[in-house]
């Protein structure tokens, strides 16, 4: 049997997780319109060649699966709109920089928590994390544990990557106290995973809802991060 493919790029492949920080896609989101926006979408056909993304369909599941809905599309004005911002303005820039076609796999969810994204045996550790079935289903889908990880990451675990992009927080602002090490929990975990040793990590600190620069997040306080107003870019 023999089978064609077409439209085929050879470049960097590149995952991008979190809640609505990640997700919002260059049309923005009802009042949240996204800065130089506008234009990257009048421009997306130049970059038809050089930027793909795929959107990983919402889903949860108790247990792992094996399969997640979703699909590469070329970038065009038609198709930018429903692309994460976070993630083109970033696969845009390796692009230019490297010269090389970049793919962007948009696995988010807005509202979810970081535990949402960590699998089962990471959140039994967790004496605050309840994993019962009536717990579970207590609450919303967009904020049960283990659930993304179960039905949107796991079945895309070992597709050839070169890193990962992490925008993810604000539900976790109540609870910051625990965000480091289950931030290290998760750095730690999909690169098991994936079994494509250290791939590098990005991932962007929330940013506040003040320009006061005088006093220091939460965030930044566990971190040593930088003052509220500005918002820290890291690498792991």
């Amino acid at each position: 049997m023999t089978r064609t493919l077409e439209n085929v790029l050879i470049g960097e492949v590149w995952f991008a997780g979190g809640q609505s920080n990640m997700e919002m896609p260059l049309g923005g989101f009802v009042h949240c319109p996204v800065e130089g926006a506008n234009e990257a979408i009048a421009r997306a056909g130049r970059l038809r060649p050089r930027i793909r993304y795929a959107k990983i369909a919402h889903a949860g599941a108790y247990e792992p699966q094996e399969y997640a809905a979703g699909r590469w599309c070329e970038f065009t004005p038609e198709t930018a709109v429903r692309c994460s911002a976070v993630a083109f303005f970033f696969a845009e820039l390796v692009s230019d920089a490297l010269g090389v076609p970049v793919g962007v796999i948009d696995c988010s969810w807005s509202s979810s928590p970081i535990e949402s994204w960590l699998d089962r045996t990471t959140l039994e550790t967790c004496a605050d994390v309840d994993l019962s079935p009536s717990a579970l289903e207590a609450l919303p889908d967009s904020q049960r544990p283990m659930t993304m990880y179960n039905a949107m990451v796991h079945p895309l675990a070992g597709y050839t990557i070169r890193g990962f992009l992490w925008y993810q927080g604000e539900s976790n602002v109540m609870r910051h106290a625990d965000y480091g090490g289950r931030l290290a929990d998760l750095v730690a975990l999909w690169r098991w995973a994936w079994g494509q040793g250290d791939l590098p990590f990005y991932l962007a600190e929330i940013a506040p809802s003040t320009t006061d620069t005088t006093r220091r997040p939460s965030c930044a306080k566990r971190s040593g991060g930088p003052p509220r107003g500005y918002p820290a870019v890291r690498s792991s």
